[in-house]
């Protein structure tokens, strides 16, 4: 639904419209991957920058590989559906150890901080509404327009000191980027930037991916 127009290269659309699409995109896969690169910002806290490889299969299958400029936040996620394996990665002066916790909803649940924040779009697969901000006070806006030869939706959706801004192809509805600003220690910020390098939808995933394997514990 048109709302109004801005240039001839720009068209304001419905926000409700553009997520409710994406949202059934997604729920209608049975399969997503994707491959980001990200940018952590907290004052007062290491920034990481990298990369995220993720593998997801419904209804709560995962591998999710994270590799960052600090090794210490460097690890390796998978979830077989019953069971979350997390091994980081080794240093000089600490081995490398593989946590287990029980899966309880959340595909990156007591994933170590700062890389909490990154873990958020791996959760909107699960999730109802995909990148979707709830509460009464939330305003959303979304524009229409050409970038790089392609259309692209951009959604806006800010509350209180929180602002969440997703681009979207707009034939495909596959996330471009992603950026998050909010509060962080008493100054408002840009928390998390996320570049969707590739996303692919209901491809094969073998159930043995998300599987934890010897060359899963070997990992250093």
């Amino acid at each position: 639904m048109q709302e109004g127009k801005g240039n001839a290269d720009e068209k304001r659309v419905s926000a409700e419209q553009v997520l409710t699409t994406l949202a059934q995109r997604w729920r209608g896969a049975a399969t997503l991957e994707y491959h980001s690169r990200l940018v952590l910002s907290h004052q007062g806290e290491p920034g990481l920058r990298g990369e995220l490889r993720v593998r997801l299969r419904r209804p709560n299958l995962a591998r999710v590989e994270v590799t960052v400029d600090k090794p210490e936040f460097c690890c390796l996620r998978v979830c077989d559906g019953r069971v979350i394996w997390h091994r980081g990665q080794g240093t000089p002066l600490r081995p490398a150890v593989t946590r287990q916790q029980s899966f309880r909803g959340e595909l990156m649940a007591s994933i170590p901080h700062p890389l909490d924040e990154a873990s958020y779009s791996v959760d909107q697969f699960l999730a109802r509404w995909p990148f979707l901000l709830t509460g009464a006070d939330v305003e959303r806006t979304a524009r229409r327009h050409r970038e790089k030869g392609r259309e692209i939706f951009t959604v806006t959706q800010t509350q209180g000191t929180s602002r969440d801004t997703l681009t979207v192809d707009a034939k495909t509805y596959a996330p471009l980027l992603l950026v998050r600003v909010g509060d962080h220690g008493g100054t408002i910020q840009e928390l998390l930037r996320e570049e969707f390098l590739s996303v692919g939808m209901a491809g094969a995933l073998s159930p043995s991916l998300f599987r934890w394997n010897p060359e899963d514990e070997a990992r250093q």
